[in-house]
């Protein structure tokens, strides 16, 4: 079965790119403290897309201090948006659901890339029905 975050925009992100994308993902972890569970589930992103086995060490190393670090095009900002507040409440999700930090980076990512409170509602809410679905999928079949 094809896991919830197999799917990526671009199929051959560059390095830089995955770096910054795992940035931001770990950014957002780290809203109210980086949980185990978080870091294993970025580690298991950047695996799934065969991104570079030092992705999440560059990642680490420069990590963000605000979000206007990305320094993002209004290209990347309209492709990747989505994708990204997606993600960023699939982390959140990971551990004890979405805190009201991990809710308040995220609506703050969303507003840096232009994506209006009611589309990130939106994907948040089709985030949330998409876990369930494979979570009680997963335990039909088990």
């Amino acid at each position: 079965m094809q896991s919830i975050i197999s799917s990526y925009p671009i199929v051959t992100a560059t390095q830089s790119d995955a770096v910054t994308y795992v940035r931001c993902l770990k950014y957002l972890a780290e809203t109210d403290g980086l949980h185990h569970s978080e870091a294993k589930f970025i580690l298991n992103f950047i695996a799934q897309r065969n991104w570079p086995s030092d992705t999440w060490e560059l990642a680490t190393a420069e990590p963000l201090n605000s979000l206007d670090d990305l320094n993002l095009s209004e290209v990347h900002k309209a492709v990747f948006g989505p994708y990204m507040i997606r993600d960023l409440y699939l982390v959140a999700l990971v551990h004890e659901g979405i805190s009201e930090e991990e809710n308040s980076a995220i609506m703050n990512v969303a507003e840096k890339l232009g994506i209006s409170s009611e589309t990130c509602q939106r994907i948040r809410l089709a985030t949330e029905s998409q876990m369930t679905a494979h979570k009680v999928w997963g335990e039909c079949v088990a």
